[in-house]
């Protein structure tokens, strides 16, 4: 089920950028999106056993997925 979430999100995301890229809307939201969205991706198991290998095993990648949907979800909620 994350799978799908995050997916639905980078569509939305990648299609927001598209549509409102060439005026001077705030891209915010966009951003905002995008943090939420990678603590998403980050949340799928395959990818989080990738990253947090990368990052040296100790649940740092955790702890990044966690604070992106944080900021992305606090955001929007402002």
């Amino acid at each position: 089920m994350t799978i799908v979430v995050a997916a639905a999100i980078w569509v939305g995301l990648i299609a927001l950028f598209i549509l409102r890229w060439p005026g001077q809307a705030d891209r915010s939201t966009i951003y905002f999106g995008m943090a939420a969205g990678f603590g998403l991706l980050l949340n799928i198991d395959p990818v989080y056993l990738i990253a947090d290998r990368w990052l040296g095993g100790a649940n740092l990648a955790d702890l990044l997925a966690n604070t992106a949907i944080i900021i992305g979800v606090a955001a929007f909620a402002r």
